[in-house]
């Protein structure tokens, strides 16, 4: 992480610093310094800070309402993130990551006080931030893990899907009539008064809205001033988010009868994510409970009290490599590390050879510098002459290296599977449609 420290720093500071300039305009500054404190956000991210991005996110909603009250807490949360890069820069120097300060208590104090209006404090305890490795709470590099896995030639079992056949992206692309799941009714039950409010979509519906929204954003970013164009623009990502959920179905309903024990309240997914890992549990014996939580359309179930063997294992992991995630083994059992739908997810854009490439967050590990003029082996995309930088990341339980010459800031992206008549290598699932209206090829590593 701190060989890449350099790499987001630019734009971290700017957004440091333009929302501070934006907050000593008082009022007026208000809207200016939201779309700094989403910029802040975002970088925070990509330097593994969830906790502080999350915080900045709260933030940037507050500011744009023009609540009161926000300047104080907007400088503290700008005091913890300087402390936090200053510590990570010293890291890199120094080589003493023990002296990075304990910063959790003034976190969970802030994110308190920024959930003024009625908003839940994040629980940065979810598996959500447990998962994420959040620079600020590591002090050294984390170990690899499943250094070797098993490998079986076994066919799936009956009843488990047939991996040959499947594509695992079924909405994408055709009419709303070859989808088999579009006939399906989405599940929108809730209690209370919200209920009758609650609109229904099919996921074609929603892949619709999404090609309006991305026509919308092409259009503005070319017309309009380059600060209505990134105003603009942060709205529609708020907007295409919203959408994403409306088509989405609850967990805990679905996984009844999985486990004895089942928390997923408020964690909903795609219907065809679901169905997929309902396929991967099924090939793994019974976990005695099963927990959940999502962040940044991201979902993070562990499965506890289960230890599969090898063959079982093998089977659930080529199941959830389709759905672009990683299975890690932890002290009770088994994480599923899975993007909460296949139309819209998370990605970590990188550029090779003057092509941008992009890969699931769920699937991304971490990034490291290639030393000096080293090359690294072959990978998936071919040689890797005079690359800077790798990409260590895991396709089910198998961990793969893709080397890069440029890693991008993480963003949320529309995915679009390649029609069956255009010829790609196996690991192109299709092309991703972000902040830039280009799109980029979207890299699935799957076992061989």
């Amino acid at each position: 992480m701190n060989d890449l420290l350099g790499l987001f720093l630019v734009d971290l500071n700017r957004a440091m610093d333009g929302l501070n300039q934006s907050i000593d305009l008082g009022p007026e500054g208000m809207t200016q310094a939201s779309l700094h404190a989403r910029d802040l956000a975002d970088a925070l991210q990509s330097v593994n800070l969830p906790r502080h991005a999350e915080i900045a996110q709260v933030i940037s909603r507050h500011l744009a309402a023009g609540r009161p009250g926000m300047e104080a807490l907007t400088r503290e949360l700008l005091g913890l993130v300087k402390e936090a890069i200053d510590a990570l820069n010293g890291e890199q120097t120094d080589g003493d990551a023990a002296t990075f300060p304990n910063q959790d208590q003034s976190i969970s104090n802030l994110a308190r006080s920024v959930s003024v209006f009625g908003e839940q404090p994040a629980d940065f305890s979810s598996m959500a931030f447990q998962s994420s490795e959040d620079s600020s709470r590591s002090g050294s590099a984390r170990s690899d893990a499943d250094a070797e896995s098993a490998v079986t030639e076994a066919e799936a079992s009956e009843g488990v899907i047939d991996l040959e056949e499947v594509t695992g992206l079924m909405y994408f692309s055709g009419k709303e009539t070859e989808s088999p799941m579009a006939r399906v009714p989405l599940s929108t039950e809730l209690t209370g008064p919200d209920a009758i409010h609650v609109p229904k979509m099919t996921l074609h519906d929603r892949l619709y809205a999404f090609k309006t929204i991305q026509a919308l954003d092409h259009e503005i970013t070319k017309s309009a001033t380059p600060e209505l164009s990134h105003q603009t623009r942060l709205r529609l990502t708020d907007h295409a988010n919203w959408i994403l959920s409306l088509a989405q179905e609850p967990l805990q309903k679905r996984m009844v009868g999985m486990a004895r024990a089942i928390e997923l309240t408020g964690v909903r997914a795609d219907a065809d994510v679901i169905d997929y890992m309902i396929s991967a549990m099924s090939v793994l014996p019974q976990p005695a409970a099963i927990k959940g939580s999502s962040q940044q359309q991201t979902l993070f179930v562990d499965l506890i009290d289960l230890h599969p063997d090898a063959e079982s294992r093998q089977k659930a992991s080529k199941i959830v490599q389709i759905l672009a995630g990683r299975m890690d083994e932890t002290a009770d059992g088994l994480r599923l590390i899975l993007p909460s739908s296949l139309s819209r997810l998370r990605v970590v854009p990188f550029v090779r050879g003057g092509l941008t490439y992009a890969i699931s967050w769920a699937q991304f590990l971490r990034a490291e510098a290639v030393k000096g003029a080293e090359a690294g082996p072959p990978d998936l995309l071919g040689p890797t002459e005079g690359t800077r930088l790798c990409l260590r990341l895991k396709s089910g339980t198998e961990e793969i290296s893709v080397y890069a010459d440029e890693i991008r800031p993480f963003e949320v992206a529309n995915a679009f599977l390649l029609p069956p008549s255009v010829e790609a290598p196996d690991w192109v699932a299709g092309v991703l449609v972000g902040a830039s209206p280009e799109p980029v090829i979207w890299v699935v590593p799957a076992s061989s």
